[in-house]
């Protein structure tokens, strides 16, 4: 077969041709893929500065003293907008985590929960009924679809036909066409739900929004324990603050400093194991020459126990003045205090009248310790006149039991009150500190002015301790009898207050 002269150089054409075409062809399809990565990259830098914007929001929300309720509304208006959806809502779990209680939901929010069927009407009003009975119904656990999610732990993607536990009926104008669902997860603990949706004709959601969706949830997950853990924070400043300024209050209500009476030295000591005490002690004016002189242990301690304290100080004050017996204004507290003390709790007290005129020392005992009497010699006696608790009982049998031992108090002879929070102290080993030991020290110490003697054992009770936390309330009062001519040293208002604070 003959070509033609001209074939070689048509044919070379036509290769040329053809392999132009199919670079053509392979430029453009490369610079499709190029376009298709340049717009998925533009996709991932927007959805980027979408979650930082929204993880921004959420760090400037979190430093301010921001209220739940504010940042539930913050979290979920975010999602919303990240993801073009119809609405969205959040689902708070409570009652350890049974209840599912709504923080907030967008206003026309596609619904994702059942509701009763009266909602299911005509009325113009329905949708703000609707959003109303939906912002105050709480769910279950495992009920619905956003029961069934938190549940579960697994998040959803999908139309609504596909939701778990969707087969129940939805008002017209409310239906979901897709959902996504997600668990608020942090640290092993369900926190809550979190969701959004659209509606019919709203543009779709894609694989990159519902990841988008599930790293929001994560972070919302993050900020409500961020904000549980500052509220709790708070919580705790406040009541420190609260109980700092009850011990302050509580300060007031004891004696600045002990009576300064020719004859006789005083010294005091009250230390709280907390911030606030419930032990008592008192100096009162009971007559000319009459003094009261009240240590008294609620049971229980920290605020309950100072709360009971307190009242207890002001129905004593009202009854001691005037009346020169310690057992009758014992009676006459209890049957003010009965109606008013819980069954579990009680009020035991020493209460004494002085007659510094004659050195008489009426005293009357309501379930406390026996205080303790050293005369000049060392002669230890225990003091312990019948009595019971005060709180306990209405009347009848306190009355009744509650009487009056008098003594006298004389020259070089001291008396010691105190509390079981000094007896009942333990150190490393469980073992208590005891009477025994607390006697052994008031007899070494007696010689010495009373509010030495007082904080000898506060530092003793302190070096048996071996600095173990402090139990129980630590109360003493020391009572020394003095030549007239010669009358102690009173301690300063500054020295007493730092024999109240200085021992623990």
């Amino acid at each position: 077969m003959n070509f033609p002269d001209s074939f070689p150089a048509l044919f070379f054409a036509a290769v040329l041709v053809a392999s132009l075409t199919v670079c053509l062809a392979i430029i453009f399809r490369q610079q499709q893929r190029i376009s298709a990565l340049l717009q998925d990259r533009s996709d991932l830098l927007r959805e980027e500065k979408r979650l930082l914007d929204f993880s921004h929001e959420l760090g400037e929300v979190l430093k301010d003293d921001i209220r739940a309720t504010d940042l539930h509304r913050q979290i979920v208006e975010g999602v919303v907008r990240i993801s073009d959806a119809s609405g969205g809502m959040l689902y708070i779990a409570e009652k350890g985590g049974k209840i599912l209680k709504p923080g907030f939901v967008t206003p026309r929010s596609p619904i994702l929960s059942p509701l009763p069927p009266a909602f299911f009407g005509s009325d113009p009003g329905a949708d703000f009924v609707i959003d109303r009975e939906i912002r105050l119904r709480p769910l279950n656990a495992g009920e619905g679809p956003l029961g069934i999610v938190y549940q579960s732990g697994q998040p959803f993607f999908g139309r609504r036909e596909e939701m778990p536990g969707g087969e129940f009926p939805i008002p017209p104008g409310r239906e979901p066409e897709q959902v996504m669902i997600a668990p608020l997860i942090y640290a092993g603990n369900r926190l809550g739900v979190l969701a959004v949706a659209t509606i019919p004709g709203a543009t779709p959601f894609v694989a990159g929004d519902f990841a988008v969706f599930k790293s929001i949830s994560e972070q919302a997950a993050f900020a409500l324990h961020a904000m549980g853990m500052f509220g709790e924070a708070q919580e705790k400043r406040r009541m420190e603050n609260d109980l700092d300024l009850a011990r302050d209050i509580q300060r007031i209500l004891l004696p600045e400093h002990p009576p300064t009476i020719p004859g006789y030295d005083f010294g005091s000591i009250n230390i709280p194991a907390r911030q606030v005490s419930g032990d008592y002690l008192d100096f009162i004016t009971v007559g000319n020459h009459l003094l009261g002189i009240a240590v008294a242990d609620v049971s229980g301690k920290g605020f309950p126990a100072a709360l009971i304290m307190a009242m207890c100080r002001s129905v004593l004050r009202s009854y001691a003045p005037g009346n020169p017996s310690a057992a009758d204004v014992l009676r006459r507290v209890n049957r003010q205090l009965y109606p008013d003390i819980r069954e579990d709790m009680f009020i035991s007290m020493l209460y004494m009248v002085l007659d510094h005129r004659t050195r008489e020392l009426t005293i009357a005992r309501a379930g406390h310790d026996a205080p303790v009497l050293c005369d000049a010699s060392g002669k230890v006696t225990r003091l312990d006149p019948s009595g019971m608790a005060l709180g306990i009982d209405r009347g009848d049998v306190f009355d009744r039991v509650t009487v009056n031992l008098q003594i006298r108090l004389c020259d070089d002879e001291a008396l010691l009150l105190f509390t079981d929070g000094i007896t009942e102290a333990l150190n490393r080993d469980g073992e208590e500190f005891g009477v025994n030991r607390l006697i052994e020290l008031f007899t070494q110490n007696r010689a010495k002015p009373a509010e030495q003697i007082v904080e000898t054992i506060g530092s003793e009770v302190k070096r048996f301790c071996s600095n173990t936390q402090q139990h129980d309330d630590i109360t003493m009062i020391a009572i020394k009898g003095v030549h007239r001519e010669n009358p102690p040293l009173q301690p300063s208002k500054t020295t007493f207050s730092r024999l109240r604070q200085a021992v623990f």
